[in-house]
């Protein structure tokens, strides 16, 4: 029987724009993602910074250094432990922000801990920032795709980093780091929670795919604020004996609130739905 393909190819299908720009965030000029490298360090290791404080990014702008946070290293071992066996490196991924400003991304691991992810910007040989991201799960480095895009996620006219974690079980996940008012990047929360994540750039919303149960899939529809993530759609697809039924629900008033339930194909707009 024909399965619908509103919920199976829109998430394959979406198109990302990479955008290029200047040191800490640009407007709009289009680029790519730099350099990858699947084994192996391509940045220096740069002073950690663990703080996600303004005066945290303040001290190590003026000196090079900053104590760590324990809320965001925990017992997690500095990068530059983690690097000293380069088979622990998964992925490393650099580039250019501006003529003197660069980036890198490397995802590692160190012996039984979890796999890390640890971003870094540099001004010249000043590391500007450095965020350690304890990922919570293993991750796979062949299956990751394009591991760094570049794109505005959150609709501020500045350059955000969209990671992708491969796949993990069944499932693929990644992580964002948004650009904020202080000039500095920070995780966009929730975002490694979403199952199967795709961001259009068109129009502006991160689409995530669930498959809960053998005849239920699932679509949600988030808008990104800030560093926040707000469900915004949810469209269901569920099949019994009489065919497939469609539920949909959008944000109103701060709610969501079910437009239709229960519905077959021919009952509901199923457009925005099919990413063409």
């Amino acid at each position: 029987m024909r399965r619908i393909t509103a919920l199976r190819c829109v998430l394959g299908c979406i198109g990302v724009t990479l955008l290029l720009g200047a040191c800490g965030g640009s407007e709009g000029a289009a680029g790519g993602e730099g350099s990858v490298e699947g084994r192996g360090m391509t940045e220096g290791s740069g002073t950690a910074e663990g703080s996600s404080t303004a005066e945290g990014k303040s001290a190590a702008r003026e000196n090079g250094t900053a104590e760590k946070n324990d809320s965001v290293w925990g017992s997690v071992p500095s990068p530059s432990e983690a690097a000293e066996d380069p088979e622990e490196v998964l992925m490393s991924c650099s580039g250019y922000l501006s003529e003197d400003c660069r980036y890198s991304v490397q995802i590692w691991k160190s012996g039984s801990q979890d796999c890390v992810t640890t971003f870094r910007v540099f001004d010249g040989e000043k590391t500007l920032q450095e965020l350690v991201i304890p990922v919570g799960f293993d991750i796979m480095a062949d299956t990751i795709g394009t591991p760094v895009t570049r794109t505005d996620v959150n609709g501020d006219g500045k350059e955000d980093f969209l990671l992708d974690y491969g796949i993990s079980g069944q499932i693929s996940l990644g992580e964002c780091f948004v650009y904020n008012e202080q000039g500095l990047y920070e995780v966009l929360e929730g975002y490694r929670d979403l199952s199967n994540s795709a961001f259009d750039d068109k129009t502006g919303l991160i689409y995530e795919m669930r498959h809960d149960e053998a005849r239920l899939y699932e679509v949600n529809q988030y808008q990104a604020s800030g560093n926040k993530l707000t469900l915004v759609a949810s469209l269901t697809e569920y099949y019994d004996d009489d065919g497939f039924l469609y539920t949909e629900k959008r944000l109103v008033d701060g709610e969501m609130a079910t437009i239709h339930e229960n519905v077959p194909e021919g009952q509901i707009d199923l457009t925005e739905w099919k990413y063409h």
